[in-house]
Parts: C-alpha cells; structure tokens; sequence
C-alpha cells in the first residue's frame, strides 16, 4: 500500500515541481518505507511506498515501454514510455504475470504491481478487468501523451482530482493536493450535508468544493485533447453475471461452492512478504477470517482485538484456534483527545464513531504487522444486516420509495438554515437515483445489498478501514470483498442468505466447515459484534455548557445551521443531544484542519508525532 499524486498539464510541469517535497510530506504516512518521483513533459508522479511484496525490486514510479516487450525497472527510460503509480496490491499477479510473459510481456521485478503496467501494454484500456485485488492507480502512456486513473471495483483505495485551468491534479487523499491548490479549501455543502445527515458522502461526492472523487469500478482519462473522460469498467449491479454458472437453486451444493471461492480469496489475500495479521471482533466474520488464515499460513497469524469492545469469548476462541490475540485496552475517556486526529484522518465528518478504536488498534498493530486483514463486506454481500430482512426490509423500501432512509443522527431538516433547502432535497434524490440503479438485481434483498455496495460501504466502512489504519502506515485488506465472492452473493436467491430469520446463512453454513462445532454454534445464536462506543461515557466529562456555546459560536456551525434550535436540542441531554455534540465537534474540527488552516501539510507532522491529538482543537 502506498500513497500516490501526480499531475497532468499540457502547458509542462515545471511551476509544479516546487510543490513535490510538500506533496511527499503529506502522503508519508500512507507510504513510510520510500518514495520517487517521475516527470515527463506534461506529467508529474508522485509516489510513496509502503514495501508489502517484493520489499527489496518493487520501488515506484514502475517503468515501461509499449510495443515490444520490454522488462520495467524502476527509473529506467525509453521511448514509447509507460510510467505508473499505484496505491495497489494485485493478488492474482501471480497467475497473470504468467500469462503475460506467454504473451511477451514478462515482468522483472516481483512486485504485484509490475502486471498492471504488462496488463495495460498487452490489453490496453482494458487493463482493470484482469486484475483482482484493490488499487487506486496512475499510468501515463507517452506515446499518446494519456494519462489513465483508475479505482478498484468496489472502491477499497481511495483516489481524488481536481482541475486546475488545463491541468489535472491527483492524490490518495486531499491533503496530497494541498500543496498544488492555488486557493483555500471551500465547502462543497450537498455532501457536507449529506455527512451531517447520514454519516458519510455518497461515493462521487467530496466535501471539499471542487475536488471530485475517481468512482469504483471507473478510469478517468485524461490527454491534452481530451478529457476528463469517465469510463466505467465494472458495474455492481452487473455483479450476479460474473458468478459461479451453479444451479442456485440446489443449496446443497452452495456450502462447497462458498467455500473453495472463500478459501480462493483468502489464500490471495494472505499473500506478503512481510508480517500480517487480523482485526478480530469475536464475531462470525472475523472469526471465519482467522480460521482460515490458520489453515492456509504455515506460522498462525497475530490477532489484534479491542479491549472494551471484546466478546467474552474471544480470548478463548482465539486459543482453540491456535492464533496468538492481543487485547489493546482503553479506557473510553481516553478516545476523545484523538478525535482530531481521525477527522485528520477521514478528511470528513464521519458518524461511524467506530473509527476511534479502529485507529486506537491500528496504533498498535502498526507496531508488530504491516498488513492486517478486517471483516467489512461479508454484511454486503450475504445480507447479514437487520436492515434486510422483513419486515426491516419493507420499511427500508417505504423510506427509499419516498426519498431517504432516516438520517443517521435524526438532524431534523428545520434545524438547518434556510438557503439549505435545495440540498436537503437533492440528497433525497440522490437515493432515489441509487435506488433505481439496482433495478436489474434479482430481488428487494440484493438491490438492498446493491444500496449498499455502491453507497454505504465506499461512503462509510472502506473510508474508515483505509484512513484509520493508513494514518498508522498499515494496510488493511478486505478478503470478502473479491468480486468473485461478492457476485455470488448477490447471484443468490434470498431464501438462501436468511434463513430461519438470520441473515449470512452461506458463511453460517461456512462457520460449520472452518470451526469447531461449539464455536459455530455460539456463533450461530451470537448478536452482530463490532467496534461498540460507549458515547455516554466518551462525553461523561465535559463542560457540556461550555462546549454547546463555543461550537455555536464556531463559523461554520452559524453558516450551516439555526443556532437558537441547536442549542434547544443540546439542552436535552439525551442520546440525540450526544450524537448532535459529536457531529457539531468533527465538524468544527473539519473546518478547524481543512478550511481554516491553509498550511495543513503541517498537521501531518504533529500527527505522525502524536501532537495532533493534544493540539488545541477541541472546545
């Protein structure tokens, strides 16, 4: 996993080489391990690495050349140049880069990486579709003067550009493209609104006005006659035809078939040349991730779990399957001093309080493991959230026929000024737009699923993995995201995935291969486990009063919202007055880092150091 930027101008690059360093510093905490640089005449590459696969050859900016085969190095030059940057981990380049040295294209390196460049000489545009894995990626071809971005399939890496006159910038994050921006930051208020709201910016969407994001499954091209072109290459709601050509109709066979695609999955993702290990919650999903991690890796992998958030069983779990699991312990009052650092981290406001011990967690296991392996998707793709199952499901499609599911943090639309009544409107429409995106899947439980992989899961779950656990320069993979697994999930009837009232029946069936039989069946009768935060306890000792009146007092707070009804619904002091203090604080904090403070590049070295957690920036 690394950090990439770049910039592509057709009037030359030199006024933007001055900005590199600043660039470097600001994506270092993604790619700790190296970086380089790559310019030609009209592009600028900016590369930070973090070394998983072929620590000692795998150094970026990849070169290469098209036409004749020819091997990529590092550095070298020719003409007919190719040149690629990649936040990336290709977990079928082993196969491929077989294929492609039948096809003369081989590779001279043993980075996992090397095959998109191969890929893209070989196949051309097509590129992304061979590729398994997640990546977030630039390659330049300078024979067509074209530069290609391009996003995994389900949106695991993050990828940002924006224009600036003629010329395109890029980066993993928005903190890469500060150094090139000739303005401060503004509010972009249909997705801040829709964070506020909801918790999280639909997919596309940036908080930052002007700033747009690479979509999933997308390639952004871009060359001095022509662009930005979007071209999709990957469609979730076309996900069911890429699944096993089974009769789903017959479950028995679906236990055996689940399991060689899980297994399959697993055994790429396990693949590094350097420690690993898994985040594990004491629930169904994570315990499937760790058992067969035991059974696939020769030496058992490190489990890291969270210490207030631990099922009582988890240590003992761990023990029968064999895998050391440390417990890092904090104490909820403890989470707060970081809340600006994970607003530092997300670059937005996230409700999903669970990025506070997930970026505790990833302190630690940065310590030990460079790769760790999480959970998010198996809820996607099998339909294991309450949320999917009737009579959830018949309200959840009520809501989405008239607009919206509910907001997360039931800000009423009164609170909000007035001259946000058309965003308010626009942001209902956008899942009305994403509800009739899903039509072409088979059932009111997969377009449900199908919500939820094109909106919830790259607008919420994957921005937490990678930016909680990049902030720490360690690498977060998602093994039931492989296209293939998440095709057959959707691929399935719904009388298959809930059964008997439960959901993720298929990796249930799963838990009976992989696990001993006593633990598959607590499993079965367990409750959904996850990342719990106690906010009651979080705010316990605040100078509540205090707090109310400083945040009210804050300008962006007074530019978005009726101060005088925000205060009312402080003043009740319930679980709603909680949920509103802490969406007011991460957008304070927002607007505090990104708006306010034009030299941000500067937040990354209090951060990398732990100031940033003591920086006064709370109330």
């Amino acid at each position: 996993m690394c950090g990439i930027a770049g910039i592509y101008d057709p009037q030359g690059i030199d006024g933007h080489l001055a900005a590199v360093p600043l660039v470097q510093r600001a994506l270092q905490h993604r790619g700790p391990d190296d970086c380089g640089v790559y310019r030609n005449r009209h592009v600028l590459l900016v590369h930070t690495r973090l070394a998983i696969i072929d620590p000692a050859g795998g150094a970026q900016p990849l070169l290469g050349v098209t036409g004749q085969s020819s091997p990529a190095l590092p550095g070298t030059a020719a003409p007919g140049e190719l040149a690629l940057v990649a936040n990336a981990e290709i977990y079928n380049h082993l196969q491929l880069r077989a294929t492609l040295a039948g096809h003369g294209r081989p590779c001279a390196t043993g980075s996992d990486c090397e095959v998109i460049l191969q890929a893209y000489a070989s196949v051309g545009l097509s590129f992304p579709t061979l590729l398994h894995g997640m990546f977030a990626l630039a390659l330049y071809d300078s024979t067509s003067d074209t530069l290609v971005l391009a996003r995994d399939r389900f949106g695991i890496k993050p990828l940002y550009w924006c224009r600036m006159g003629k010329a395109l910038a890029f980066a993993s994050e928005v903190k890469g493209l500060l150094p090139w921006l000739p303005h401060t930051l503004q509010p972009e208020l249909p997705a801040l609104l829709h964070c506020l709201r909801f918790g999280y910016r639909l997919p596309g969407q940036s908080v930052f006005h002007g700033i747009e994001e690479v979509l999933p499954g997308e390639m952004l091209i871009m060359s001095a006659g022509m662009g930005p072109l979007r071209q999709r290459y990957h469609d979730v709601r076309a996900a069911p035809q890429d699944a096993s050509p089974a009769d789903n109709t017959t479950p028995d066979l679906l236990p055996d078939l689940l399991y060689d695609a899980f297994m399959t999955s697993m055994a790429e993702h396990l693949l590094s040349d350097v420690p690993l290990g898994v985040f594990y919650s004491g629930g169904l999903d994570s315990t499937l991730l760790l058992a067969a991690a035991r059974r696939l890796l020769s030496t058992p992998p490190r489990a890291f779990a969270m210490g207030f958030a631990a099922q009582p069983h988890t240590q003992a779990t761990a023990e029968r399957l064999g895998v050391p699991l440390q417990t890092v312990t904090i104490n909820p009052d403890q989470l707060l001093p970081r809340l600006p650092q994970m607003v530092w981290a997300a670059e937005e406001p996230l409700a999903d309080l669970a990025c506070l011990p997930t970026l505790v967690l990833a302190e630690e296991a940065a310590r030990h493991v460079k790769v760790v392996l999480t959970g998010e998707g198996a809820d996607e793709g099998f339909a294991g959230y309450g949320r999917y199952r009737s009579p959830a499901a018949e309200r959840l499609l009520r809501r989405l026929w008239r607009g919206a599911p509910r907001p997360a943090v039931r800000l009423d639309d009164e609170l909000f000024a007035p001259h946000m009544a058309v965003h308010l409107r626009n942001g209902n429409a956008s899942y009305q737009n994403l509800w009739q995106a899903t039509a072409a899947l088979l059932d009111p439980v997969a377009r449900l699923q199908g919500m939820d992989l094109l909106a919830t899961l790259p607008g919420a779950l994957l921005p937490k993995v990678d930016r909680m656990l990049m902030a720490h320069g360690l690498e977060g993979r998602v093994p039931y995201l492989d296209h293939r697994l998440v095709a057959m999930g959707l691929s399935l009837p719904a009388r298959h995935k809930i059964v008997h009232g439960q959901g993720k029946w298929p990796l249930r069936q799963l838990a009976q291969r992989l696990l001993p039989p006593d633990v598959a069946m607590r499993l079965a009768r367990q409750p959904k486990v996850g990342f719990h935060v106690p906010l009651l306890q979080l705010l316990s000792g605040i100078p509540w009063q205090q707090w109310t009146e400083t945040l009210l007092r804050r300008p962006i707070v007074q530019e978005l919202f009726v101060v005088r009804l925000l205060r009312a619904n402080l003043a009740r002091h319930d679980h709603h007055s909680l949920r509103l203090m802490m969406s007011l604080l991460q957008l304070s904090l927002w607007a505090a880092l990104f708006l306010e403070n034009r030299a941000a590049t500067d937040m990354v070295e209090r951060a990398a150091g732990g100031g940033l957690r003591q920086h006064a920036l709370l109330p």
